[in-house]
């Protein structure tokens, strides 16, 4: 509606006051710059080191040579002391602890005590990852942790968790003999009446479900053997109860 009178004052009143308004100064970057480092520095003074790293972090992103040596180290130690107390904290803040270990590393070589949280942290996380999906990683994870540090927050209750439902696994499906040798592990953790029952009865599953091999006999005798295979190789498994894992065998097609 080009002849509406409202819209017309609108758009009069608009172009006023475009006109009356001021034209902003030019301000030179590094008086930004200055600004930015003056509040970490504050923030890095009373402690609020995550404040303090993320403003050093915007000054490294767009000037990484405005006042360099000031900045590095006071990054470096706000990253790496910051990072440290979330990994020795209690909260689960692992995975944002690492986030400022990285930031620090970035600068220089970590200390032998902050290199060796992280990778406690790192082996741990790792292992929660595998948590109810794959068993056997996650305690071969666990196992990596416990053996660097074995009371590394709550390590040794989750391995001895992971041998137990590993166990439950195996013998629902029908591996008795492997999960008693979980059972026996998660034992060597921490002692649970359950857990010995399960182990017990796993136990005297294996026993049944093994044959015992006749003195002077051979081993198959009776059975009609499959046809010859023509070419090619046969490779069969069998679980030694004494390795605690299953053996790979290989036979060549002409016996």
């Amino acid at each position: 509606r080009p002849a509406d009178p409202t819209v017309e004052a609108a758009l009069a009143e608009a172009r006023r006051r475009i006109a009356a308004r001021p034209t902003p100064t030019p301000i030179s970057p590094s008086v930004l710059l200055e600004e930015v480092f003056q509040a970490a520095r504050e923030a890095y003074a009373r402690e609020d080191l995550p404040r303090a790293v993320e403003l050093l972090l915007q000054i490294r992103n767009r000037d990484p040579a405005f006042r360099t040596n000031e900045v590095i180290s006071m990054l470096r130690d706000a990253a790496l002391r910051h990072g440290m107390r979330l990994l020795e904290g209690e909260e689960d803040r692992l995975a944002e602890g690492l986030f400022y270990l990285d930031q620090a590393a970035r600068l220089g070589p970590l200390p032998p005590e902050a290199s060796a949280a992280y990778r406690l942290a790192t082996l741990y996380l790792a292992a929660r990852d595998y948590w109810g999906v794959n068993w056997p990683e996650a305690i071969q994870r666990f196992q990596e942790v416990y053996a660097l540090n074995p009371g590394y927050r709550d390590t040794a209750r989750r391995l001895f968790q992971a041998h137990v439902a590993y166990g439950d696994l195996l013998r629902k499906q029908g591996e008795s003999c492997p999960a008693e040798v979980q059972y026996q592990a998660a034992l060597r953790l921490f002692a649970d009446p359950e857990v010995q029952a399960k182990a017990q009865e796993a136990g005297t599953l294996c026993l049944q479900a093994t044959p015992t091999p006749i003195p002077g006999g051979l081993a198959g005798a009776g059975t009609p053997l499959p046809r010859p295979i023509p070419v090619g190789r046969l490779a069969y498994a069998m679980y030694d109860s004494e390795a605690g894992a299953y053996v790979l065998y290989v036979v060549d097609a002409g016996g």
